[in-house]
């Protein structure tokens, strides 16, 4: 083996700090090039569409296609009680997978739970 000298060391350690300032700048370049249109399209779409924000929009029923007006309350109604029925079926089962992971964690069944957890948590 060679011995490498300090100058040497300060050159490359030089080089590779010039080159990742180098690189971290392109990246945020190409940050601001991929989020830039997309903020003027949602900027766009904020303009034109607050003006038809209301109590009104958000509380009634849709009109029937060719009617103008009309709102999105059926809509949120679905969604919360979508969200009302998964939660009253996922909360239980995540309680009690929580518990018996936490008293019994060395167990076959709470291996597998964990891995479970582990796998559903990586997903959107």
């Amino acid at each position: 083996m060679t011995r490498i000298s300090a100058e040497l060391l300060a050159a490359r350690d030089s080089r590779r700090k010039f080159t990742n300032g180098l690189m971290v700048g392109l990246l945020f370049l190409a940050a601001i090039a991929a989020v830039s249109p997309l903020l003027n399209i949602f900027v766009y779409v904020l303009r034109q569409g607050a003006p038809a924000l209301n109590w009104e929009f958000l509380t009634s029923l849709p009109k029937p296609v060719g009617e103008s007006g009309g709102g999105m309350g059926n809509a949120i109604l679905g969604t919360l009680v979508l969200i009302l029925l998964a939660s009253s079926a996922g909360i239980p089962v995540g309680v009690a997978a929580g518990v018996y992971m936490a008293e019994y964690s060395h167990s076959r069944l709470s291996r597998w739970l964990r891995f479970g957890t582990d796998l559903l948590t990586s997903v959107p």
